[in-house]
């Protein structure tokens, strides 16, 4: 009986350790029409804009192996900025992307920026390799933006395409919720009770 006491509040404090109001969403691109091109696409409470008319292009993905794999978005225009925000304009977290050679096989750079809601801003370059198939690049420190741009470099031949953006729409600093808190108070009580009980059969 004490075994499963035992059990059930560590799962309850496990589990109000983990709830939280941070949920990672990932714009895969796959509600879009290949072919298609504009200036905007919106997708999951997010929005990517360029300043070059109709350069967002709708295309589809290929893996290691050259077979199609899905949608994907493109910039046609070699120096043109995409840009990312929240929907409403509240500070996000970006935590991954995956990022392939458009058309031609090719070395070069890919530089991200991004605007912190509180002022400043953070950047971070990513290389592709070259080779088929997309690659998954993780950021590092960019939690609470408020917008992020990004652009190649280098003598490219191609453009680059990206998919699979990983965001949690809030900084990244989740902070438990009432309800968490109270979970987790309740499993740590329980656990005392047990400790409690064992002490005074020892005794």
């Amino acid at each position: 009986m004490k075994t499963h006491i035992l059990s059930l509040a560590l799962v309850i404090a496990a589990l109000a350790l983990g709830v939280s109001p941070t949920h990672a969403i990932v714009i895969d691109f796959e509600s879009l029409i290949l072919g298609g091109q504009g200036s905007t696409v919106s997708e999951d409470g997010f929005t990517l804009t360029t300043l070059n008319p109709d350069e967002l292009f709708a295309s589809g993905t290929v893996d290691s192996t050259g077979n199609s794999s899905g949608l994907g978005l493109t910039n046609l225009a070699l120096s043109a900025v995409t840009e990312l925000t929240r929907d409403g304009g509240g500070a996000f977290l970006l935590s991954s992307i995956d990022l392939s050679e458009h058309s031609h096989l090719t070395v070069f750079d890919v530089t991200f920026t991004g605007t912190f809601s509180g002022g400043g801003g953070i950047d971070q370059t990513f290389s592709l390799d070259g080779l088929l198939g997309s690659q998954t690049f993780v950021f590092s420190g960019f939690g609470s933006v408020t917008k992020v741009h990004w652009f190649q470099s280098g003598e490219a031949i191609t453009t680059h395409q990206f998919d699979n953006i990983v965001a949690s729409a809030n900084n990244g600093n989740a902070v438990p919720e009432p309800a968490s808190l109270g979970l987790l108070g309740l499993g740590l009580a329980g656990l005392a009770l047990i400790r409690r009980g064992a002490r005074q059969q020892r005794g």
